[in-house]
């Protein structure tokens, strides 16, 4: 697999799509009345997608969606998460590779 197909699959893909149905969809439009539980909310739904059974696992991806929800909430700004999001799974990406 090329390095370009890697980054779309392992990096782009993910943050688009994550941060478009957690944030975009739930924190944006369902609960957006509710500020605080839409980054509660759309934080344990970005930690339940990644469906690991591991709670240590689980609570990883419960912080980073943290983070992520509470960036959008202050920014207001969708492509902020996404990029951020981005910058997070490169740097996994990059690890995991130095690694092998």
């Amino acid at each position: 697999m090329t390095w370009p197909k890697i980054i779309l699959m392992y990096v782009v893909f993910p943050a688009l799509t994550e941060e478009l149905v957690d944030r975009g969809l739930l924190q944006r439009y369902v609960l957006s009345k509710w500020p605080l539980v839409g980054v509660v909310v759309s934080a344990l739904a970005f930690a339940s997608i990644h469906f690991t059974t591991n709670w240590f696992h689980f609570a990883m991806f419960a912080l980073s969606g943290l983070n992520f929800a509470y960036i959008y909430h202050r920014t207001g700004r969708l492509e902020v998460s996404i990029t951020v999001h981005a910058i997070g799974n490169l740097l996994i990406l990059v690890w995991i590779m130095a690694t092998l």
